[in-house]
């Protein structure tokens, strides 16, 4: 009886120990090949704009819909939304390169024309 105490203690020690060592690994563990970095590109957002404007008569063409300030800043508020613990934001001035590596300066752009269109119709 003895022994089989012990050999059901054992066990139970190897096994608890072998739960510590996966929550271990995945936590702490390399998971680089997981994350991801999204990048908003000012140059690819002016030129999603400029493309916005150009079928605009002439006379009546502004960019972000004279708005460009409330543009900058929903411009760097709406990315949080795509933040989370394997995705990181990136802001530059253009293309970013590399593995792992997406653009999502046109989502981003048709959200902040979404919202000053909104904001400009009340």
């Amino acid at each position: 009886m003895k022994l089989l105490k012990e050999r059901v203690l054992i066990t139970a020690a190897l096994m608890f120990g072998t739960l510590v060592g996966v929550v271990l690994t995945k936590q702490f563990g390399n998971y680089a090949d997981s994350c991801q970095i999204k990048y908003i590109s000012q140059d690819e957002l002016m030129a999603l704009e400029q493309e916005r404007v150009k079928g605009d008569p002439v006379e009546s063409r502004q960019l972000f819909f004279g708005q460009a300030g409330l543009a900058a800043k929903l411009a760097t508020s709406l990315p949080k939304a795509f933040e989370d613990s394997t995705t990181l934001m990136v802001y530059s001035t253009g293309p970013v390169s590399g593995k792992n590596v997406k653009s999502i300066s046109k989502e981003v752009h048709q959200n902040i024309i979404a919202k000053l269109a909104k904001e400009k119709d009340e």
